[in-house]
Protein backbone atom coordinates (compact mmCIF):
# COMPACT_ATOMS: atom_id res chain seq x y z
CA UNK A 1 0.00 0.00 0.00
CA UNK A 2 0.79 3.59 -0.65
CA UNK A 3 0.05 6.23 2.02
CA UNK A 4 -0.17 9.78 0.78
CA UNK A 5 -0.27 12.75 3.64
CA UNK A 6 -1.53 15.90 2.69
CA UNK A 7 -1.46 18.97 4.91
CA UNK A 8 -3.90 21.09 4.16
CA UNK A 9 -3.08 24.17 1.66
CA UNK A 10 -2.62 28.07 2.76
CA UNK A 11 -5.68 28.78 5.01
CA UNK A 12 -6.33 32.51 6.30
CA UNK A 13 -5.38 30.99 9.87
CA UNK A 14 -1.71 30.27 8.47
CA UNK A 15 -1.46 34.38 7.62
CA UNK A 16 -2.59 35.17 10.71
CA UNK A 17 -0.97 32.34 12.34
CA UNK A 18 -3.81 30.98 14.02
CA UNK A 19 -3.52 27.81 16.04
CA UNK A 20 -5.84 25.35 16.35
CA UNK A 21 -10.16 26.09 16.71
CA UNK A 22 -12.40 24.82 14.08
CA UNK A 23 -10.74 26.62 11.25
CA UNK A 24 -10.93 28.80 8.32
CA UNK A 25 -11.40 28.80 4.60
CA UNK A 26 -8.27 28.21 2.38
CA UNK A 27 -6.68 31.51 0.76
CA UNK A 28 -6.89 32.33 -3.51
CA UNK A 29 -3.21 30.68 -3.37
CA UNK A 30 -5.02 27.58 -1.59
CA UNK A 31 -7.20 27.07 -4.21
CA UNK A 32 -4.44 27.20 -6.00
CA UNK A 33 -2.85 24.31 -4.11
CA UNK A 34 -5.46 22.27 -3.58
CA UNK A 35 -6.20 21.53 -7.27
CA UNK A 36 -2.67 21.15 -8.15
CA UNK A 37 -2.45 18.82 -5.30
CA UNK A 38 -6.23 16.98 -7.22
CA UNK A 39 -3.96 17.08 -10.58
CA UNK A 40 -0.84 15.17 -8.46
CA UNK A 41 -3.33 12.81 -7.64
CA UNK A 42 -4.87 12.59 -11.03
CA UNK A 43 -1.63 11.97 -12.74
CA UNK A 44 -0.37 9.39 -10.23
CA UNK A 45 -3.03 7.51 -8.65
CA UNK A 46 -5.70 5.36 -10.13
CA UNK A 47 -9.52 6.45 -8.41
CA UNK A 48 -11.04 2.85 -8.39
CA UNK A 49 -8.10 1.56 -6.51
CA UNK A 50 -7.93 4.78 -4.02
CA UNK A 51 -9.85 5.84 -0.39
CA UNK A 52 -9.38 9.90 0.90
CA UNK A 53 -9.76 10.53 4.57
CA UNK A 54 -10.40 13.71 5.91
CA UNK A 55 -11.82 15.28 8.85
CA UNK A 56 -14.18 18.64 9.80
CA UNK A 57 -12.09 21.38 9.67
CA UNK A 58 -13.30 23.88 7.19
CA UNK A 59 -9.55 24.41 5.39
CA UNK A 60 -9.53 20.53 5.05
CA UNK A 61 -13.41 20.35 3.64
CA UNK A 62 -12.52 23.05 1.10
CA UNK A 63 -9.61 21.02 0.10
CA UNK A 64 -11.36 17.84 -0.31
CA UNK A 65 -13.85 19.49 -2.15
CA UNK A 66 -11.75 21.49 -5.16
CA UNK A 67 -9.45 17.86 -5.08
CA UNK A 68 -12.33 16.11 -5.99
CA UNK A 69 -13.36 18.32 -8.89
CA UNK A 70 -9.92 17.24 -10.31
CA UNK A 71 -9.57 13.69 -9.24
CA UNK A 72 -13.46 12.10 -8.08
CA UNK A 73 -11.98 9.42 -5.31
CA UNK A 74 -13.89 7.98 -2.65
CA UNK A 75 -13.85 9.83 0.61
CA UNK A 76 -14.21 8.85 4.50
CA UNK A 77 -14.60 11.51 7.09
CA UNK A 78 -13.33 10.22 10.60
CA UNK A 79 -13.39 12.43 13.26
CA UNK A 80 -10.98 10.76 14.90
CA UNK A 81 -8.25 12.45 12.36
CA UNK A 82 -9.06 16.16 14.27
CA UNK A 83 -6.01 17.78 15.25
CA UNK A 84 -4.84 17.87 18.92
CA UNK A 85 -7.50 19.90 21.07
CA UNK A 86 -4.75 22.78 22.01
CA UNK A 87 -7.20 24.25 25.27
CA UNK A 88 -7.17 27.92 26.22
CA UNK A 89 -5.13 28.36 22.95
CA UNK A 90 -7.01 27.32 20.12
CA UNK A 91 -8.29 29.84 17.92
CA UNK A 92 -6.08 32.34 18.66
CA UNK A 93 -2.98 33.46 16.95
CA UNK A 94 0.61 33.42 18.12
CA UNK A 95 0.26 37.35 19.14
CA UNK A 96 -2.64 37.06 21.40
CA UNK A 97 -1.82 33.55 22.99
CA UNK A 98 1.27 35.00 23.87
CA UNK A 99 -0.86 37.96 25.42
CA UNK A 100 -2.98 35.80 27.20
CA UNK A 101 -1.62 32.82 28.21
CA UNK A 102 1.97 33.33 27.87
CA UNK A 103 3.68 30.37 30.18
CA UNK A 104 1.47 28.51 27.78
CA UNK A 105 2.87 29.94 24.73
CA UNK A 106 6.35 29.74 25.20
CA UNK A 107 5.72 25.81 26.13
CA UNK A 108 3.77 25.51 22.82
CA UNK A 109 6.22 28.69 20.61
CA UNK A 110 9.20 28.29 21.84
CA UNK A 111 9.90 25.13 23.34
CA UNK A 112 7.60 22.38 21.80
CA UNK A 113 8.22 23.55 17.92
CA UNK A 114 12.00 23.27 18.37
CA UNK A 115 11.94 20.27 19.81
CA UNK A 116 13.39 21.19 23.17
CA UNK A 117 9.86 20.42 24.82
CA UNK A 118 8.75 16.10 25.59
CA UNK A 119 4.95 16.90 24.45
CA UNK A 120 3.54 15.02 27.06
CA UNK A 121 5.07 18.51 29.08
CA UNK A 122 3.24 20.74 27.41
CA UNK A 123 0.46 21.36 30.11
CA UNK A 124 -1.67 23.91 28.57
CA UNK A 125 -4.88 24.70 30.43
CA UNK A 126 -7.85 22.71 28.77
CA UNK A 127 -5.60 20.91 26.15
CA UNK A 128 -6.74 17.18 25.58
CA UNK A 129 -4.38 14.74 27.02
CA UNK A 130 -1.34 13.56 24.63
CA UNK A 131 -2.39 9.67 25.40
CA UNK A 132 -6.22 10.38 23.88
CA UNK A 133 -4.92 12.32 20.77
CA UNK A 134 -2.35 9.14 19.77
CA UNK A 135 -5.22 6.63 20.83
CA UNK A 136 -7.79 7.57 18.41
CA UNK A 137 -5.12 8.43 15.43
CA UNK A 138 -3.39 4.94 16.43
CA UNK A 139 -6.75 3.60 16.14
CA UNK A 140 -7.34 5.13 12.45
CA UNK A 141 -3.48 3.72 11.02
CA UNK A 142 -4.07 0.42 12.52
CA UNK A 143 -7.13 0.18 10.29
CA UNK A 144 -5.50 1.65 7.62
CA UNK A 145 -3.36 -1.12 7.55
CA UNK A 146 -6.04 -3.69 7.11
CA UNK A 147 -7.57 -1.93 4.06
CA UNK A 148 -7.56 -3.63 0.96
CA UNK A 149 -6.77 -0.45 -1.15
CA UNK A 150 -3.81 0.39 -3.23
CA UNK A 151 -3.42 4.21 -2.15
CA UNK A 152 -4.91 5.54 0.61
CA UNK A 153 -4.56 9.42 0.92
CA UNK A 154 -5.48 11.50 3.69
CA UNK A 155 -5.74 15.33 3.69
CA UNK A 156 -5.27 17.15 7.54
CA UNK A 157 -3.72 18.92 9.91
CA UNK A 158 -0.33 19.70 11.05
CA UNK A 159 -0.62 18.13 14.47
CA UNK A 160 -2.23 14.70 12.79
CA UNK A 161 0.53 14.10 10.66
CA UNK A 162 3.33 14.71 13.09
CA UNK A 163 1.63 12.22 14.95
CA UNK A 164 1.22 9.53 11.87
CA UNK A 165 4.90 10.24 11.03
CA UNK A 166 6.05 8.77 14.57
CA UNK A 167 3.27 6.17 14.55
CA UNK A 168 5.06 5.32 11.15
CA UNK A 169 8.76 5.39 12.11
CA UNK A 170 8.88 4.28 15.23
CA UNK A 171 6.32 1.60 15.00
CA UNK A 172 5.69 -0.70 18.23
CA UNK A 173 8.52 1.09 19.56
CA UNK A 174 6.49 4.38 20.01
CA UNK A 175 7.72 6.55 23.03
CA UNK A 176 6.41 9.73 23.72
CA UNK A 177 9.94 10.70 24.80
CA UNK A 178 11.03 10.51 21.00
CA UNK A 179 8.25 11.96 19.47
CA UNK A 180 9.55 14.45 16.65
CA UNK A 181 8.28 17.46 15.83
CA UNK A 182 8.14 18.83 11.58
CA UNK A 183 7.43 21.63 10.21
CA UNK A 184 4.98 20.18 7.37
CA UNK A 185 4.37 23.14 4.77
CA UNK A 186 1.27 24.20 3.57
CA UNK A 187 -0.26 21.52 0.63
CA UNK A 188 3.00 19.57 1.34
CA UNK A 189 2.93 15.88 0.67
CA UNK A 190 4.77 12.74 2.46
CA UNK A 191 4.24 9.73 0.54
CA UNK A 192 5.03 6.43 2.31
CA UNK A 193 5.05 3.12 0.87
CA UNK A 194 4.79 -0.22 3.10
CA UNK A 195 6.23 -2.88 1.70
CA UNK A 196 5.06 -6.40 2.37
CA UNK A 197 7.13 -7.89 5.47
CA UNK A 198 9.61 -5.14 5.15
CA UNK A 199 9.93 -1.26 6.80
CA UNK A 200 8.22 1.41 5.48
CA UNK A 201 9.62 3.80 2.96
CA UNK A 202 9.47 7.53 2.66
CA UNK A 203 9.79 8.43 -1.23
CA UNK A 204 8.51 12.05 0.00
CA UNK A 205 8.97 13.96 3.00
CA UNK A 206 7.22 17.37 3.27
CA UNK A 207 7.39 17.66 -0.50
CA UNK A 208 5.98 20.83 -2.24
CA UNK A 209 7.50 20.13 -5.80
CA UNK A 210 3.47 19.53 -7.02
CA UNK A 211 2.57 22.93 -6.11
CA UNK A 212 5.27 24.43 -8.75
CA UNK A 213 3.17 25.18 -11.25
CA UNK A 214 0.27 26.99 -9.32
CA UNK A 215 3.04 29.12 -7.61
CA UNK A 216 4.15 29.95 -10.79
CA UNK A 217 1.01 31.28 -11.79
CA UNK A 218 0.26 33.41 -8.66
Amino acid sequence: MHLFLFRHPEAQKNRLAVHGGCGTGLTEKGHSQARAMGAFLRQHLVPGKSILYYHWARQVRETVALIQEVFPVPLKLDDRLRGIHIGVLAGLSEQEARQQWPEAAKRLFDEWNRGNLIITNLNIPGQEPFDCFKERVSGVFDEWMKLEKDYLIFVGTRSVLIMLVNLIKMGKNFNPHHYQVYSFAPGSLTHVEFPPHSPPIFHRFNDTSHLQSCSAQS
